[in-house]
């Protein structure tokens, strides 16, 4: 009974609590599950911390994997928006607003957003390559095959791309030989 309490009398403690299982429900692909712990764990994490905006971002990453775009968007604004947030984690929403906006079918703005990033990024960065990838997404979404087909190739020669990233854009580049088909990227 008194660790009871305890536990629920130190913020610090829930906090970590609900961040550790949403992260556990992450792993399992449960973004609903995650969501909903992660939303409890802003509550113990105030917004002039670091840690509310860790979280707020992994919160966006999982109405991303809900298709909760708008809610999405709101927390990857929130998180580039902050003094409090740090700089990498400015850039992970960045790159979760482009991809907000690639989901959502604005393939055009979604790649402007993709290639801003792509300029911050060495081309020896396995990164630089998985932008690539959701690059050509974009030009293959807006039906400029050519330059998908360039961008994708590019992917699968790459020394140092990530192998899912040179499976997805095998995949991309027998879809564009093929009559259809859909894509997913990571």
């Amino acid at each position: 009974m008194e660790a009871d309490t305890a536990l629920r009398n130190d913020p610090s403690i829930s906090g970590t609590i609900y961040w550790n299982l949403a992260a556990v429900l992450c792993e399992t692909s449960d973004y609903q599950g995650a969501a909903a712990a992660f939303e409890k764990a802003l509550i113990f994490h105030p917004q002039n911390e670091p840690n509310h905006y860790e979280t707020r971002l992994s919160l966006g990453d999982c109405y991303l994997g809900t298709a909760a775009y708008a809610k999405a968007r709101e927390c990857y604004e929130k998180v580039v928006a902050s003094a409090y947030s740090w700089d990498a984690e400015k850039l992970k929403a960045c790159a979760g607003a482009a991809k907000v906006l690639y989901e959502s079918g604005e393939y055009t703005q979604a790649a402007s957003a993709f290639e801003t990033l792509l300029s911050d990024c060495r081309n020896d960065d396995p990164n630089y390559y998985n932008l690539l990838l959701w690059i050509g997404g974009c030009y293959e979404g807006m039906g400029i095959k050519v330059k998908a087909r360039d961008i994708y190739e590019k992917v699968v020669t790459a020394p140092c791309a990530w192998k899912a990233d040179k499976v997805s854009a095998q995949e991309a580049l027998m879809r564009l030989t093929s009559s259809g088909g859909s894509q997913v990227y990571h």
